[in-house]
């Protein structure tokens, strides 16, 4: 079993997205795809499974069924990481170790 924390100084931040294309074809299906997944009762599925803070769906965060693993106060101290330059391919092999070690 593999134990997630963020230490008191903080570590590395994300950020989840989703975005359309300037040119796509299908805007408006896209756009609706968007407002789907955040509605609340789908939104809550992904704060559920994955047990993230709401901080981004306070709708959907009133009426998840998990607690989540950590407080959205605890992002306070992290660091986005814009880019890891030559080191990505580090970070992404440790970190596919580390997920699939915890399964």
């Amino acid at each position: 079993m593999i134990d997630f924390f963020i230490p008191p100084e903080g570590g590395p931040s994300y950020i989840d997205s989703m975005v359309i294309l300037k040119n796509a074809k299908h805007y408006d299906r896209a756009m609706e795809f968007i407002n789907f997944i955040h509605r609340p009762e789908n939104y809550v599925q992904f704060l559920d499974t994955f047990r993230f803070p709401g901080f981004v769906n306070m709708e959907a965060d009133k009426i998840r069924t998990t607690k989540p693993i950590y407080k959205a106060e605890e992002m306070e101290n992290c660091e986005l990481k814009l880019d890891l330059g030559e080191d990505l391919e580090k970070f992404n092999d440790l970190w596919q170790k580390i997920r699939f070690s915890a399964e």
